[in-house]
């Protein structure tokens, strides 16, 4: 029987200990704590991971309790130099979390020295201040979740046996250890199941074609991030559907199905299953109201005066190509989703689009010297040490209290015992969300009122990055042939008629574009339309249906290499939440729009502006 496993995993330190983070914010210390999202001392996932795994590696040398492929298994392996999809690394089924100490005792801080070989004194500089997270001699309970997804190939007897014997062989772990630092107690350390489940999804209660939750997370988030430098990642606060969407694939492909085989009913559901992003919620938890973090529109243009600020939406120009000057006034406004912060916190506090509260968090991470073209070094030649440009830095989101919101809509699954399957996997606990391995825990929400067109002309915003066009055909990009694109797209998929648009694009290559690639073998990226983007859009009566469905469910990938796009071909699919739109419909957060009306909050929204041709 397959199953999933949820352990507490305990280790108990005996200070001196470090696990040094970047942040300091000691004057004088040199090496601090690093910290979890509530100031409590924590165990980086990472370093329990590398020395549980040193540890079941020296007992599969000298035990018939594991072996290298069941460590393989647990811990995963590195892309094959000759995997057809290259960049494909195996995650591993051991899933573990940060270990923190929420009850550490106050601690104080250390000295560390060298000593100058000539004279046998202090050298000059040597002196290294060290922050203590708990008195010397304090024994330090640190805990936190460990998640094993067991298939046919991994007996959990064995396994706990094997971990809590790995546990017993830990001397020590984090910085110094020569000098005595980071000591295991062995005796009050351990591993507690808390529970187990089916890893199997069945069948369960959630059977509405459409529903909404509220998301939680157990730890810090790393999700879609971008590259801010050479070597610093930073993650994003909106979830793509994709990651959800994956988790649940993972979970399948454990359990013995064949999640990407289209061919299969299974495989097709799920392809056809649509996850949109998550989206932060804004406020504090419970305020109301509670809104979502949404991108600012690119159509909005902005003067700040003295004592107010001038906003207006250049998408009721009567086309592409019109700039806009405030009546009265001489310069020429700037458009909002390029101001500084303090332009644009005052354009969301006046429209109720607040940014989103978490704080990110950052880690210095490190490659070490086991690996040898995909393979593990073995024990006699390993030099434990850092690998050689292999240093980088991430920027975690937090998530402290706050949820997210998604939509799953299963519509378009025809066998709906099918559907009720996959469904459940939003009932209980979800693993493996980003880089951390994250634990979602959903409840059900209220959906807000759809979003219904009115009238001839309507205004869209696109909520999340979608691919409007194929980038081969598209080729040499200007304001021109981008109108020519748009324009395309919309005639030929809902069958309405551009008449403005306001839009951002940007290139999405790299990971993406290396696994899954519409033009055969050659790497081409993708270019996405970005969120924030306004269309003003004339619509016939006959295409008020696929403009609803495209509120519902997103904007459809146009064929790509003249063949219909999937998600094997392109992960933006609206299917994995690229593609959300929503009415454009800018109304002020409860106040007046009239000048002067409100002196309280000295916003003003004009709506007399002049449209002028662009230079």
């Amino acid at each position: 029987m397959t199953e999933r496993r949820k352990y507490e995993l305990v280790l108990t330190l005996r200070s001196p200990f470090l696990f040094e983070g970047v942040v300091n914010t000691r004057v004088g210390v040199d090496s601090a704590c690093i910290r979890g999202e509530a100031g409590e001392p924590i165990i980086p996932a990472a370093q329990i991971k590398g020395v549980l795994r040193d540890a079941l590696e020296r007992l599969a040398l000298n035990t018939d309790l594991i072996t290298g492929d069941k460590i393989d298994l647990l811990f995963g392996v590195p892309s094959k130099p000759t995997s057809a999809e290259q960049d494909r690394p195996e995650r591993g089924q051991a899933l573990f979390g940060d270990l923190g100490a929420p009850g550490c005792p106050t601690g104080s801080h250390t000295t560390r020295i060298e000593i100058d070989d000539s004279t046998g004194t202090v050298k000059r500089g040597a002196l290294n201040v060290i922050e203590l997270a708990a008195p010397l001699g304090a024994e330090v309970r640190f805990s936190g979740t460990l998640v094993i997804s067991y298939d046919n190939r991994l007996d959990p007897v064995r396994i706990e046996k094997a971990m809590r014997a790995a546990i017993r062989l830990i001397p020590a772990i984090g910085s110094y250890k020569s000098a005595g630092f980071g000591e295991v107690v062995a005796a009050a350390s351990s591993l507690d199941l808390l529970s187990g489940s089916a890893l199997a999804p069945k069948a369960g209660d959630l059977t509405a074609e459409r529903l909404v939750f509220d998301v939680r997370f157990d730890r810090p988030l790393l999700v879609d991030t971008s590259r801010e430098a050479d070597n610093v990642f930073e993650g994003a606060s909106v979830i793509p559907g994709a990651v959800f969407k994956g988790a649940i694939a993972e979970r399948l492909r454990l359990a013995g199905e064949d999640p990407e085989d289209e061919r299969s009913p299974l495989g097709a559901a799920l392809a056809a299953l649509r996850i949109s992003h998550a989206f932060p919620l804004s406020g504090e938890p419970g305020a109301a109201p509670c809104r979502e973090a949404l991108a600012l529109p690119a159509s909005v243009v902005f003067m700040k005066l003295e004592k107010a600020y001038l906003f207006a939406d250049a998408i009721a120009a009567p086309g592409p190509g019109r700039g806009v000057l405030f009546n009265g006034e001489q310069a020429a406004p700037d458009y909002i989703a390029g101001g500084k912060d303090g332009d644009q916190d005052a354009f969301r506090a006046w429209f109720g689009l607040p940014r989103f509260g978490g704080r990110p968090l950052l880690r210095t991470h490190i490659a070490m010297n086991e690996d040898k073209d995909g393979h593990r070094i073995g024990m006699d030649e390993r030099s434990f040490t850092a690998v050689d440009k292999k240093l980088y830095s991430t920027s975690m989101v937090g998530v402290g209290k706050h949820k997210w919101r998604l939509t799953v809509d299963s519509s378009a699954i025809a066998d709906r015992q099918i559907a009720a399957r996959l469904l459940s996997a939003f009932s209980g606990e979800m693993d493996g969300i980003g880089r951390t391995a994250a634990i979602a825990s959903f409840v059900a929400a209220e959906e807000p009122d759809q979003d219904m067109s009115e009238g001839d002309i309507i205004d869209i915003v696109l909520t999340t990055p979608a691919v409007l066009f194929d980038p081969v055909e598209a080729g040499a990009v200007s304001a021109l042939t981008m109108t020519e694109r748009y324009r395309r797209y919309f005639e030929t998929i809902l069958g309405v008629t551009l008449v403005n648009f306001f839009a951002r694009q940007s290139l999405a290559g790299q990971y993406p574009a290396l696994r899954r690639r519409p033009y055969g073998k050659a790497y081409y990226p993708f270019v996405q339309t970005e969120p924030g983007a306004v269309f003003r859009l004339q619509v016939p009566p006959t295409a008020r249906g696929k403009l609803d469905e495209a509120l519902r469910l997103g904007l459809p990938v146009p064929d790509l290499g003249g063949q219909p796009a999937t998600w094997k071909t392109c992960p933006f699919v609206r299917e994995n939440g690229y593609g959300e739109i929503r009415l454009h419909r800018l109304q002020p957060d409860g106040a007046d729009t009239a000048a002067g009306a409100d002196t309280a909050r000295p916003w003003v929204l004009v709506e007399n502006v002049d449209f002028v041709e662009e230079a």
